[in-house]
């Protein structure tokens, strides 16, 4: 009966430690994930946002991106996304979505500006575009999304946003 308590004990307590391990492992690629995620937050940023042609009902906008690796191994971008919106007296009206899906190299301590161009096909730039013209032809521009950066096995997602006031 002994050998029997004594077999269950050890079982216990394996399955105990299994689970200390786990969640310690699991604790310590949250605070990993963390700080990466900090480090490179404060390594994404929108470097331009240029109006490349406007048309009535139609708006051509680059948007440049530069992504910063501070490791000592290399990264990829998997992708960038961003909704663009423009300031209409105190609100925020969202003129459409850039993204782009290739995948981009980053060397180690390394730094890449990805260009993301996109077209906008809608009435919000008719309504922009007279602000524009009653605000002495400026237009503040905000960019807001996410990049997709890939270090070894893991993933993150950088969250950035960047306002600019624009001449039109």
């Amino acid at each position: 009966m002994s050998k029997l308590f004594a077999h269950k004990r050890l079982l216990i307590g394996l399955i105990v430690f299994v689970i200390c391990l786990l969640l310690v492992v699991f604790l310590g690629l949250r605070t990993y994930l963390s700080w990466q995620l900090d480090k490179y937050a404060s390594n994404v940023e929108i470097t331009s946002i240029a109006l490349r042609r406007i048309g009535l009902g139609n708006l051509a906008v680059d948007v440049t991106v530069r992504v910063e690796n501070p490791n000592p191994i290399g990264a990829t971008v998997d992708r960038i996304a961003y909704d663009l919106y423009f300031q209409l007296d105190d609100e925020w009206v969202r003129l459409g979505r850039g993204d782009r899906t290739e995948d981009i190299a980053i060397g180690a301590n390394d730094v890449a500006s990805v260009e993301v161009s996109h077209e906008v096909r809608t009435l919000s730039v008719v309504a922009m575009l007279l602000q524009a013209i009653l605000n002495e032809r400026e237009v503040t521009l905000k960019a807001a999304g996410y990049v997709w950066i890939r270090v070894g096995p893991i993933s993150l997602e950088v969250p950035f946003e960047h306002i600019r006031a624009l001449s039109v």
